[in-house]
Formats: C-alpha cells, sequence, structure tokens
C-alpha cells in the first residue's frame, strides 16, 4: 500500500510541474491591435495555454496558408461556461473566429484568402480560462 501512495504521488507530482512549464502569459491589449506578440503557440499540433480574463492569447509565430485551405481547431477549455472565441488573425490584424459552447470545439476554419495567419483564443469571459487541444491545417 505505501508503494502505491508513493508512485501516486510521484506521477502527481511529474503531472503538476508539466501543466506548470506549459502554462502562458496572455497578451495585455484587447482587442487584437497590431502584430503579434506574448504567448508562443504552435500553428500545428497540440496546445495547452491559459487566458485571463477579457483577453486574447496568440502564437508569436505566422504559419502561410493558400486560399482554400482549411484548419480544423479541437480542443476544450474550462470552465466550460465561458464564453470563447477560436480563430486566426492575418496579416492586417482581423480575427476569423468561432465561437464555442459548453467547454468544447471541433470547428474547421476554411480560409478564402491566401496569407501569413496566426492562430488566436479569445476568451470574452470575466475570468481566467484554461485551454487544450490541437490544431490541424
Amino acid at each position: 500500500m505505501e508503494i502505491k501512495k508513493t508512485i501516486c504521488a510521484l506521477v502527481a507530482s511529474v503531472v503538476l510541474f508539466h501543466c506548470a512549464l506549459l502554462q502562458v502569459e496572455a497578451l495585455e491589449r484587447q482587442p487584437y491591435e497590431s502584430g503579434p506578440e506574448g504567448i508562443v503557440l504552435r500553428a500545428s499540433g497540440q496546445f495547452s495555454v491559459t487566458i485571463p480574463a477579457n483577453k486574447i492569447g496568440s502564437a508569436d509565430i505566422q504559419f502561410s496558408l493558400a486560399a482554400g485551405e482549411r484548419v480544423t481547431i479541437n480542443a476544450s477549455y474550462f470552465p466550460t461556461d465561458a464564453k470563447v472565441d477560436f480563430g486566426l488573425v492575418d496579416s492586417d490584424d482581423i480575427f476569423h473566429y468561432v465561437s464555442a459552447s459548453n467547454g468544447t470545439i471541433n470547428q474547421t476554419i476554411r480560409i478564402s484568402e491566401q496569407g501569413n495567419y496566426i492562430f488566436a483564443i479569445r476568451n470574452n469571459s470575466s475570468y481566467t480560462v484554461s485551454v487544450s487541444g490541437f490544431v490541424n491545417y
């Protein structure tokens, strides 16, 4: 029984340490006004971020997409009653987004114009939201 408790404590410590490394800081400005800065978030692959109340979290890398390409966002967030938008910021700083509900999103955004885009998440709630998931393009 003592070994089981020790193993559980070790696993919990590793998970907490890993989560602490993944937490990032959201941008200070709202709405999205100028070039990207702040959160480092991959445009394709897995992500895990914490976004403060009424802030936008974005990636500081750009990825190039052709007209007609699709970007799929599959994520969950907590608290589940938060108002969260997921989308792409284009080179003109326009946020093309879809709104999520009930703590999950599995949506595809079709790119209508060729260009460089940044994956972004907007927390429209009055409290911090934790988000994790995948973006594929």
